[in-house]
């Protein structure tokens, strides 16, 4: 059957690319040191397993980083990078009829960011450590429902050769935030060690995980079916001992038992499956993947 899955596409897609990674470092001092890199990566196009879609080019990463590393006092250490990223010639994945993903090239976009560490020890035994990152990542040009050269989506496009041009409706808007993308994320871990006994080391530790809200889909109208996945927070606590070659750990993941949205999906393509007028038998449905619900346990081991 023609677009079926097993169709012999007789298509084919070549591409090539130049990659490189530029680094330059100053260290004005044993505890200073600066770098800034320009580097640039690709992933080579293919072909679409539906056969009357056309085959998607292959898209190219250039990042540009400014950076730090600092230390001072016994092992800590400050660490800041600033970096822009521009992406061109995107592929994103999009779920079409039977199931089949549908590989598309959505234009360029740019990321502006930057990611900061922070490793402290204010105590004898005692570790602070902390992460956060920012991105602000945005498509670069309007995404139109065909594929058209410079992303015009005012240009109606004979998609079926039947002689009438079909409408090119935009899909989304130039300035959209990509989608899974959180602008915030964040981490941090307080760590404690201690002595009770002779060959004997105990621990106690938390931490926290921060996920900022993302968008699921870059196309407008589909993203509202599924909504924005909401920012969350987990926390994690263990307490443990070795003593000779024996070790034991006592451990809760997601204490405070936070569904945290992971990812959405859908079984059909959003305008059918997720339409909010039930146009299916089940009506809408939307799959919410979550996070691992609170979990408690004990590790043990024993080193040979």
């Amino acid at each position: 059957m023609s677009g079926s899955p097993c169709t012999n596409l007789d298509k084919r897609t070549k591409d090539n690319g130049f990659v490189h990674r530029l680094n330059t470092t100053y260290k004005p001092n044993g505890d200073l040191l600066f770098y800034a890199t320009w580097s640039r990566g690709f992933r080579p196009g293919g072909i679409n397993r539906r056969g009357e879609l056309p085959p998607y080019g292959a898209d190219f990463l250039t990042n540009y980083e400014l950076g730090t590393k600092i230390s001072f006092g016994p092992g800590a250490h400050f660490n800041v990078t600033g970096y822009r990223e521009d992406w061109d010639n995107i592929q994103l994945s999009f779920l079409g009829a039977n199931g089949l993903t549908e590989i598309r090239n959505a234009g360029n976009a740019r990321i502006w960011g930057f990611e900061a560490d922070l490793l402290l020890r204010p105590l004898d035994g005692m570790t602070w450590s902390n992460g956060l990152a920012y991105n602000n990542a945005r498509i670069r040009n309007d995404f139109c429902r065909i594929a058209v050269e410079d992303f015009d989506c005012t240009q109606a496009v004979d998609l079926d050769n039947d002689g009438v041009p079909e409408e090119n409706a935009r899909l989304a808007d130039k300035g959209t935030r990509l989608p899974l993308t959180a602008r915030w994320k964040a981490n941090s871990r307080l760590r404690y060690e201690w002595e009770p006994a002779l060959d004997m080391r105990a621990h106690v530790q938390g931490s926290l995980t921060y996920e900022g809200n993302r968008r699921r889909d870059l196309r407008d109208f589909e993203n509202s079916l599924y909504g924005n996945m909401k920012a969350y927070t987990l926390i994690d606590a263990a307490t443990g001992i070795d003593f000779g070659r024996w070790n034991a750990q006592l451990y809760v993941k997601n204490l405070f038992d936070t569904r945290g949205q992971i990812t959405r999906n859908i079984q059909c393509v959003e305008t059918t499956c997720g339409d909010p007028d039930n146009l299916t038998a089940i009506g809408g449905k939307i799959y919410t993947v979550v996070t691992r619900p609170r979990t408690i346990g004990l590790r043990m081991g024993y080193s040979f």
